[in-house]
């Protein structure tokens, strides 16, 4: 937002994600893909635990 860039928050859709039998990330490229999986790496990383508010 800074820099002229948006950013859309979606750490309230990891809920859903986690019911979900299987995932399937299919979108155009520069779509997002990388940031979502990026949003689960460090919502999931264990010594990163205290930086995030439980859903």
């Amino acid at each position: 937002m800074d820099e002229g860039y948006f950013y859309c928050d979606r750490t309230d859709k990891i809920r859903l994600l986690e019911n979900i039998k299987s995932q399937l990330f299919i979108r155009p490229r520069r779509f997002g893909k990388s940031l979502v999986l990026s949003m689960l790496e460090n919502y999931y990383d264990v010594a990163k635990k205290d930086e995030f508010i439980s859903l």
